[in-house]
């Protein structure tokens, strides 16, 4: 299954707070939702790369309307942790702009950020700046994902049972900001899609309009078992300089491995023909809809 995935950061207004201390430390509040995702680690990392301080001196501060970032958009989509980070980045500019001037402070030189910091603060010039970004909000995409995924199913043609062997992904994420994150982020998000190509299937009631499936008997959202036996996924190395990323050459990660589970609806349907049955295999393939599949001729 190839994906290719436009991402835009259109929408994702963000805003970020960043305080420097006169002892050296450093704290981020980004508008920016922390929802497990890894946005606050990006920051956090943007922040000591472009400032030029070790990660343990940085602080995150929660997002907060009302002491450090206002008129910020959504925390949603691929894009929104490369929006934080731009927004980062711009005001630690703004800072080190302060830090020169004042204290002769550029990443790498013969001045300490402390001694850097304490004269700048010294002269009574604040060390705290605003950063923010905002993306076009034209229609066009900033850039593209690219995915490919392959996936082995083993199906049960007398009860319909689907067991998914092996998912290997090959993704290309730019210049990562965090492989980590975002391998985790990749396993996640296709698991999250097998939910929806295989098992969670919306139900209401046609007099009524009341949904049925409003609880686990009857709404099938993948578990433990449902996560490939074997599951790899490697992140594309040295693709290019990524000029059109948000931020640091980097791509985002979350939706395009959702996308890239249909490789396991096609290959249920791919077993199902072999088992004799149709081609034409419903969304998402439950397991009543596989038996029905199979017994079609």
């Amino acid at each position: 299954m190839p994906v290719k995935y436009g991402i835009s950061g259109a929408g994702y207004k963000q805003q970020t707070r960043v305080l420097i201390y006169e002892d050296g430390t450093v704290r981020v509040g980004t508008s920016g939702a922390e929802i497990g995702q890894g946005l606050a680690t990006k920051v956090v990392q943007c922040c000591a790369l472009r400032l030029g301080v070790d990660l343990d001196k940085i602080d995150v501060h929660e997002s907060d309307t009302g002491n450090n970032t206002v008129n910020n958009g959504a925390t949603g989509g691929s894009a929104t942790s490369e929006v934080a980070c731009q927004a980062a980045l711009n005001a630690c500019d703004v800072l080190l702009q302060r830090l020169k001037e004042s204290g002769g402070y550029e990443v790498g030189g013969d001045v300490s950020f402390e001694n850097a910091v304490t004269a700048t603060s010294d002269a009574g010039i604040s060390l705290s700046a605003d950063g923010s970004s905002n993306p076009s909000c034209s229609s066009e995409f900033q850039y593209f994902v690219w995915v490919a995924t392959c996936a082995v199913v083993e199906l049960d043609v007398l009860t319909g049972e689907t067991a998914v062997l092996s998912a290997d992904i090959q993704y290309d994420c730019g210049e990562q900001l965090n492989a980590d994150i975002d391998v985790g982020q990749i396993e996640g998000g296709f698991v999250m899609g097998l939910g929806y190509f295989l098992s969670e299937k919306v139900v209401f009631d046609q007099a009524t309009g009341y949904l049925k499936s409003t609880g686990t008997w009857e709404y099938k959202p993948p578990g433990m078992l449902d996560i490939p036996a074997e599951f790899n996924v490697r992140l594309l190395q040295n693709v290019g300089n990524n000029a059109k990323g948000n931020v640091l050459r980097s791509k985002a990660v979350g939706e395009p491995p959702m996308v890239s589970s249909a490789s396991v609806w096609s290959a249920v349907r791919d077993a199902v023909r072999n088992a004799g049955g149709t081609m034409d295999l419903a969304c998402p393939a439950t397991i009543d809809e596989r038996l029905l599949a199979i017994n079609k001729a």
